[in-house]
């Protein structure tokens, strides 16, 4: 990423969208030391072009962990591992943020996002889980993108079948990719770098139901 140019679009969408509150970004933020302080001011609200101050989640990537970044990450944004409700007139939904940016939960993760869920069981309408890593990854698309461990894939894609996670967002591979495994919605959001073609941003629009997911095109804008 060269510029925060995409970024800056994308906040500036949401914040005037009356159907909005809040985004989340998914991990590899920034690529290079000292990066973080120019990505976290382009978070910051403008009076001048947005109409809400909405509130931006991050999840850490491998990249924002890269030349000893760790750091420069915990003092803008405190965690990597944190879960919060939304509360709407009708409804509350989870949402639970984990660490996969160096590839792996390890155990004391695990046993977090274990008892977190365990603890909201049946408490919310939907429960959504969004980090950086990928579970599945089918094509070379990547290459050589990796996963997580198989051994730890198996065990985490039971334990969001057992407390009846909805949807598990990841970024990672810079690809779309949807499928649904035991019963929970794995997506794989696009990229917004400044190189592709066409960057995409996605929105997600919640129902009783369902949650409906939609990619917008940041140069159709």
């Amino acid at each position: 990423q060269t510029t925060t140019d995409n970024l800056t679009a994308m906040l500036t969408a949401m914040r005037n969208d009356n159907n909005a509150y809040f985004a989340l970004l998914l991990g590899d933020l920034v690529h290079g030391k000292g990066h973080f302080a120019t990505f976290a001011n382009a978070l910051q609200y403008d009076a001048a072009t947005q109409a809400r101050n909405d509130t931006v989640f991050t999840a850490v990537g491998n990249h924002d962990l890269y030349f000893d970044q760790w750091n420069d990450y915990r003092t803008h944004f405190g965690t990597a591992t944190y879960a919060f409700v939304v509360q709407t007139p009708h409804h509350t939904d989870l949402f639970v943020c984990i660490d996969t940016g160096s590839g792996t939960l390890g155990n004391e993760q695990q046993q977090w996002l274990q008892q977190t869920l365990s603890e909201n069981d049946g408490k919310h309408r939907h429960t959504v889980i969004y980090t950086h890593t990928n579970l599945f990854k089918d094509d070379n698309t990547g290459f050589p993108t990796s996963n997580m461990a198989l051994e730890e894939t198996f065990a985490l894609t039971a334990l969001l079948q057992q407390h009846h996670v909805t949807l598990y967002l990841q970024g990672h591979n810079h690809c779309r990719h949807d499928i649904l495994y035991r019963d929970v919605r794995y997506l794989t959001i696009e990229t917004m770098q400044d190189k592709p073609e066409r960057p995409y941003y996605m929105t997600a629009t919640m129902s009783d139901s369902d949650i409906d997911c939609q990619f917008v095109s940041l140069r159709e804008q």
